[in-house]
């Protein structure tokens, strides 16, 4: 296949899916951790999302006002508040005078109209993924992480044991029980989860039309989870609409990949008078716990190919890919570009005002079983404007580390992290309480650059010059950094 062929291939669904083997045919859907643009379009990419144990009451807007206002000071990732600290007690006063106005004419518990007040007063930030959630639509956020419908997240910890993260959604039947954040889920209808993600629990629990769940958990104690506070719950489930087709196939499979050839006539070959480039593909679709794993074992299946030709060079596809998990970017990073600096994390949280260092991690166990010089393989990275968050760490981070070059269009520019802070009235403030930049300072709030720029991929078929600038990419005969 010539060059502009097997590119054009590239810019359309891939051709050949290879997918994993039957031993992953098991994972079924769940939610992620974390928040992604599809749940929340105005908050995509990397949040930290929090059962609420509130149950919406009848608050004082001016009440509800204060509390968005003393979070803000506390806890947005910049003290200056975006050069708003200075005017913040004003600007606060000026919402003051018309909430206790609204406090007035409230007319009852669900009245959230002074929800657009309060977020008048957090776009004040000039930040446009913080904002407010009144009680309805922020219960409706948290029954999207309410995976089997009992009112509880989970989370697991070093020892591989599943655990309730925070505490369980208000009303829910985990509430009623009694169960709290850091209790152990040993069991559910039997399947032991020690060693688990969410996303690998059986399907007959997940997808079981049975209105309760038989599960075995320990609860916590000063001590941590106690055999001896161990016991068996039985928990009524609450319907929840089902995954589409696509969504959960995104969520079993965030990963697919094939070999294609790439070739350019003017660089002869002994076979067959041209030059041929063995060029691996591989298409992560969403970041989240599963992603990872995934991605090492592609690699490793496309070292097994059906041609027998390990990959010579790799292309990354983020196109379309709006974040997710960030530590999962970090560890596909450091695949490619080990123990390196590779963010810097400003937040409120920091003893001092240094910002916090993020490092790719040291070279895989993994690794070992990769023929690939993973840390020398020529790389090039597809990316367009809906590209954020996780996706730009991973495609900013490789370029930065000049183990990358990319393709396509500048970056979305989703550099903060949101976290959901409770209000008590029942709803929440989504506030930025992270702020990323690149390791050597560079900041990506206006998004990622690209080396080959190009607004429509079409480009691929049309563009002789952009053909030969990723060829040479790929073929390491330009570099990716000037050195």
């Amino acid at each position: 296949m010539d060059l502009s062929a097997a590119l054009r291939q590239l810019s359309r669904a891939p051709p050949r899916i290879n997918h994993l083997p039957a031993a992953a045919s098991a994972d079924v859907p769940a939610q992620q951790q974390t928040f992604s643009q599809q749940d929340a379009p105005a908050a995509d990419g990397e949040t930290s999302v929090f059962m609420l144990s509130q149950v919406a009451s009848s608050a004082a807007p001016s009440r509800v006002l204060e509390e968005v206002s003393e979070l803000v000071q506390q806890h947005y990732w910049d003290p200056s508040l975006n050069g708003a600290a200075d005017e913040w007690d004003g600007i606060v006063q000026k919402y003051r005078s018309k909430a206790r106005d609204m406090d007035k004419r409230q007319s009852g518990a669900e009245d959230y109209r002074y929800y657009t007040l309060l977020q008048d007063m957090v776009n004040e930030l000039d930040d446009r993924y913080s904002r407010v959630l009144a009680p309805p639509a922020a219960a409706e956020v948290l029954r999207a992480y309410d995976v089997l419908g009992v009112g509880i997240q989970f989370t697991s910890d070093v020892d591989g044991r599943v655990l309730v993260k925070g505490v369980p959604l208000a009303g829910s039947s985990a509430a009623k029980a009694g169960l709290q954040g850091g209790d152990e889920i040993v069991a559910i209808n039997g399947l032991t989860l020690r060693g688990l993600s969410p996303e690998d629990f059986d399907a007959s629990i997940l997808k079981s039309g049975d209105p309760q769940l038989t599960m075995k958990i320990k609860r916590i104690s000063a001590d941590g989870p106690s055999p001896s506070l161990e016991e068996d719950l039985t928990l009524e489930r609450t319907s929840r609409p089902p995954l589409s087709a696509a969504e959960e196939a995104r969520v079993r499979q965030p990963v697919r990949f094939f070999v294609e050839t790439l070739s350019a006539e003017e660089e002869p070959d002994a076979r067959d008078g041209r030059r041929v480039v063995w060029v691996g593909y591989i298409q992560i679709l969403d970041f989240n716990s599963r992603v990872e794993r995934e991605v090492a074992r592609a690699l490793k299946r496309l070292q097994y190919s059906e041609e027998a030709v390990p990959p010579s060079s790799l292309i990354l596809d983020l196109r379309g890919n709006t974040g997710g998990d960030l530590q999962s970017a970090v560890n596909i990073a450091s695949l490619f570009s080990p123990s390196r600096p590779l963010l810097l994390v400003d937040s409120r949280t920091s003893s001092d005002s240094s910002p916090q260092t993020i490092d790719t991690r040291g070279p895989w166990t993994t690794d070992a079983a990769l023929p690939l010089d993973l840390a020398e393989l020529p790389v090039v990275i597809l990316v367009d404007a809906k590209s954020a968050s996780a996706s730009e760490v991973l495609a900013g981070g490789l370029r930065r580390h000049c183990r990358a070059a990319l393709v396509g269009e500048t970056t979305k520019g989703k550099a903060t992290m949101q976290e959901a802070l409770p209000l008590s009235d029942g709803g929440f403030l989504l506030l930025s309480t992270k702020h990323f930049k690149f390791a050597d300072g560079l900041s990506y709030d206006e998004g990622v650059a690209v080396d080959v720029p190009m607004t429509d991929m079409s480009a691929l078929q049309e563009s002789d010059d952009v053909n030969t600038q990723i060829f040479q990419y790929l073929t390491k005969q330009k570099s990716v950094c000037d050195k």
